[in-house]
C-alpha cells in the first residue's frame, strides 16, 4: 500500500488516536471520511496548517514509509530534488516511494538502531524506528513477529 487510506471505523479511531477521539460521538464525525479525518489528525503538526488547509489530507502518508506531513515532503523534495510539496502523488510511483523511504531511513539515523547488535533486547531497538516512523506504537507487537518471522527467513 503506497497511500495511507484514513477510512476507519469509529471504534478504529478510539484505539489508533485515543487522544483525538476519546469519545464514540467524537469518533463518528471523522468514521469513513479519510479527507475530513487527516485534516483534523495532522493539523498543525509535522509542518501542516490548521484543519482549514487541508494539509493533512494532502500530505497524508505515502510511500513504502508512509511519509507524513508537509515538512517530511518539504525534506524529501529537498533531498531527492523532487517536487513533492506541488505534486505529492509522487510518492506512490514505485522509484519515488522507495527512493523516500530509503531517504527517511537513512536520515533518521536508523541504519544503526536496526544494525544494534550489542546484546541488547531487539525490542527495545525495533519500538524506538517504529516510534520514529509512525510517532507511536500501534501495531508493535505483530509488527514484531513479522519482523521476528522475515529474520528466521533471511537467515535460514
Amino acid at each position: 500500500m503506497l497511500e495511507e487510506k484514513l477510512s476507519y471505523s469509529a471504534a478504529r479511531l478510539m484505539k489508533v488516536w485515543p487522544k483525538r477521539f476519546p469519545t464514540l460521538a467524537i469518533a463518528e464525525k471523522y468514521e469513513r471520511n479519510p479527507e475530513k479525518l487527516a485534516n483534523y489528525v495532522y493539523a498543525n503538526r509535522i509542518g501542516n496548517g490548521p484543519e482549514s488547509s487541508g494539509d493533512g489530507y494532502r500530505f497524508r502518508g505515502r510511500g513504502l514509509i508512509q511519509l507524513t506531513g508537509r515538512s517530511n515532503y518539504e525534506s524529501a523534495s529537498k533531498a531527492l530534488g523532487i517536487d513533492l510539496l506541488n505534486h505529492p502523488d509522487q510518492l506512490t510511483e514505485p522509484a519515488v516511494a522507495a527512493m523516500s523511504a530509503a531517504w527517511f531511513w537513512a536520515s533518521h539515523g536508523l541504519n544503526e538502531l536496526a544494525d544494534d547488535r550489542t546484546g541488547d533486547n531487539d525490542l527495545e531497538d525495533f519500538t524506538t524506528i517504529t516510534k520514529i516512523i509512525n510517532g507511536g506504537t500501534v501495531g508493535l507487537q505483530e509488527r514484531f513477529k513479522l519482523f521476528k518471522a522475515a529474520e528466521t527467513a533471511l537467515i535460514a
